[in-house]
């Protein structure tokens, strides 16, 4: 959440935006080519490498974003909210450039359907997720970015802010508030921001504490929802947790059984759950929903590998080295089977290749997984290397 909003006394009622609806809000209409959207996606991803903000600003419409939460016409009759668009503005372009810096980012395709003209993005890091940008143009004409999909989310972005807003201040939105309620949903805005630091800051085991603290409504609304799944996702990655993940997707689904984002948090649960094949079908599911990606096949071999299947394993992931050489993960898997196998020959082989491809520098000393190798002449052919 970045508006602050604050109890008002306009003479005229303003138009209640709690009945503001997806169905209310204008689409994009701006004629886009193919080259086009591959021209900003270029600018976009170089903006990232270069980690220049300034560029990347220049490629945002954030007037227009905002009022895909809520058209300009009836924002305009809420001075409140009207005055908050600026701060609105300068956090939301902050947080889509800090949130973007975490992964490799790489345009995939242009999606034309019912919403408009889009890039779509994969965003590969620690996980991985797509990002749906919807484009328009400025006042200027240059195509910018209006909105964005978030696969993780399962929704648009204006779509989930509009949505909490509507659930937690509807005596601020609807212009019949006193101090009383204004106050209440203020501080309800305030503990929303506190649970979203948490996040942000990877405060996860503390988020959950909290989360269970809040009120019966606030447990049940989508976005706390989600990010209660992020945070258990990450304790029980970390070895604690795995009853309260497995609570928390449960829930998700039960509320939201066809939201976007169902294949991306299966994938995970199936894996911690050691269900590797319907972990498999998650990803090919998740595959058909982005029109195919190679690269998803890294999960389809680790998938194989944990299920016990190293020949499978070897297979998919010799080809995901080939086709994405920066894949740190696809490395790591294959040398430990390698080194499992005792083919040391190999392993060396995938040394030199994930320094070469992913800059990789490796940590084999005292590894465990590696005490034959290091007892081989084929380790100090690498050290000889080095």
């Amino acid at each position: 959440m970045g508006v602050l909003l604050l109890p008002g006394c306009s003479k005229k009622k303003p138009e209640d935006l709690t009945k503001v609806t997806k169905a209310d809000i204008a689409k994009p209409t701006a004629i886009i080519s193919d080259e086009e959207v591959q021209q900003f996606a270029e600018d976009l991803e170089q903006a990232l490498a270069d980690r220049d903000a300034a560029a990347f600003r220049r490629l945002l419409h954030l007037d227009g974003m905002f009022y895909r939460i809520f058209p300009k016409t009836k924002v305009d009759q809420h001075s409140q909210l009207k005055d908050a668009q600026a701060g609105w503005k300068r956090a939301v372009e902050t947080n889509i450039f800090g949130s973007l810096q975490s992964f490799r980012v790489e345009f995939l395709r242009v999606v034309r359907d019912a919403d408009g003209i889009k890039a779509r993005f994969r965003l590969a890091g620690e996980g991985i997720n797509y990002w749906d940008v919807l484009l328009d143009r400025n006042a200027a004409g240059r195509v910018c970015m209006v909105d964005f999909l978030d696969y993780l989310a399962g929704e648009f972005v204006t779509d989930g802010q509009r949505r909490l807003m509507q659930q937690l201040m509807p005596a601020l939105l609807s212009g019949g508030v006193n101090a009383a309620k204004g106050n209440a949903e203020m501080r309800r805005l305030k503990r929303i921001g506190e649970l979203s630091a948490m996040i942000r800051q990877g405060r996860h085991a503390e988020f959950l504490q909290e989360y269970d603290r809040l009120d019966a409504d606030l447990k049940q609304q989508r976005t706390l929802m989600y990010m209660r799944v992020m945070a258990a996702n990450t304790v029980a990655v970390n070895g604690d947790g795995a009853g309260v993940y497995k609570q928390a997707v449960d829930a998700y689904r039960r509320e939201h059984p066809t939201a976007v984002n169902l294949e991306l948090m299966l994938i995970d649960y199936y894996f911690l759950g050691e269900k590797y094949d319907d972990a498999i079908k998650a990803v090919e599911g998740l595959s058909r929903r982005v029109s195919g990606d190679p690269y998803l096949d890294l999960l389809i071999g680790n998938a194989h590998y944990a299920a016990g299947d190293s020949a499978k394993a070897n297979e998919i992931l010799r080809k995901v080295i080939q086709a994405y050489p920066w894949e740190q993960a696809a490395y790591q898997t294959l040398l430990v089977m390698a080194a499992a196998a005792e083919e040391y020959e190999t392993v060396t082989e995938l040394l030199i290749a994930g320094e070469k491809g992913a800059g990789l520098q490796w940590e084999i000393e005292a590894a465990e997984e590696f005490a034959g190798y290091r007892d081989s002449a084929e380790y100090q052919k690498w050290k000889n290397r080095k």
